[in-house]
């Protein structure tokens, strides 16, 4: 007889934290479930970490998949989706570890609401300190519309592919996967599953702990993939908003001008890159705001956009002569050619 819930998790090099993570599910309030590991080719003792803990619990069910060549965390999902047994699914990152009664809290409401994806509350854990993540203190049932919103403006909705219990069949039905070899891949897949639900409910109860700055993390990585990736993540969110949904369009524009005024700031102060690399992902977004300023018909963007950019020009952390070049040119400047300050 098939689980009702199947909980994926992907691993890779995780051989100081998987033992806490797994410790944590097999000893569950809520049964009816099975483990979903997907080794991406783990190099460590992971695996063997992994089935000396389960080797203690005989009574829960679980599948064990390898990756023949390393392949990232979201094809370690989309592998994870493919072979679950479940109806529903629950994704757990293998540094991270969920309280005792997690999954009955997911899936007492789902069991109500199954046509919902419902999101539960987040702790992190930073430095050996614990604090909210992201959360809401109440109750909320969003529609689809509403929950996007709330999510891309970190509002009270967790944008993670974890803290939250999904129906298989909309991942299914809707032909949604992880996009592979991709970071932030949680945000475009989610706004896609949100748009197919019903509706989206957000419980005030603690579901997930996240360990937040780990050695080694994704949300870490500070090279020029990082900062590409996001760029496509953020065009894809923009155009998917526009096309696919019914969220307004100056919502759509005002979040993708913001977040690129940002990615600009973090060019030359976030980012380890060359003085080329810096180059080319300016011009890059140059030529975004160009190409969104003609499309929305308008001479300028809003002067928040400008205020954002303009923290640059107060900060003396220049990391490079080519940003000095860059905003101060008298003759070529592409924060003037842009926006008005």
């Amino acid at each position: 007889m098939s689980p009702e819930i199947s909980v994926i998790i992907p691993i890779y090099n995780v051989a100081s934290y998987i033992e806490v993570c797994l410790a944590s599910l097999v000893t569950q309030s809520y049964t009816d479930f099975e483990l979903v590991l997907v080794d991406d080719c783990s190099s460590d003792d992971s695996i063997s970490l992994a089935r000396s803990v389960l080797f203690e619990y005989p009574n829960v069910t679980f599948q064990l998949i390898a990756h023949v060549k390393n392949r990232g965390l979201s094809a370690a999902r989309n592998t994870g989706i493919k072979a679950a047994k479940g109806k529903y699914l629950v994704f757990v990152d293998s540094d991270d570890w969920v309280p005792q009664n997690a999954l009955e809290i997911l899936y007492s409401e789902i069991a109500a609401y199954p046509e919902s994806i419902v999101c539960g509350n987040t702790t992190q854990f930073t430095d050996g300190a614990y604090s909210p993540y992201w959360s809401s203190n109440e109750k909320l049932i969003l529609d689809r519309n509403d929950a996007i919103m709330r999510m891309l403006k970190y509002d009270g909705v967790i944008d993670t592919a974890w803290a939250k219990i999904y129906r298989k069949q909309l991942f299914i039905d809707n032909d949604i996967e992880f996009p592979e070899g991709l970071y932030f891949e949680d945000t475009p897949t989610n706004i896609q599953l949100f748009n197919k639900a019903s509706s989206i409910i957000v419980l005030p109860e603690n579901v997930y702990f996240y360990r937040r700055n780990r050695p080694g993390s994704i949300l870490q990585e500070r090279s020029a993939k990082s900062a590409m990736d996001r760029l496509w993540v953020f065009g894809f969110i923009y155009d998917y908003l526009v096309t696919k949904t019914v969220v307004s369009e100056d919502f759509a524009l005002n979040y993708y001008t913001m977040r690129l005024a940002i990615e600009y700031r973090s060019i030359y102060t976030v980012y380890n890159l060359s003085v080329q690399q810096q180059y080319e992902l300016s011009r890059n977004l140059t030529s975004i705001f160009y190409r969104l300023r003609r499309s929305n018909r308008k001479k300028n963007f809003r002067k928040e956009i400008g205020y954002k950019l303009n923290f640059l020009l107060k900060h003396g952390f220049y990391k490079s002569k080519m940003l000095f070049i860059i905003l101060h040119n008298s003759t070529y400047s592409i924060l003037e050619s842009i926006i008005n300050f």
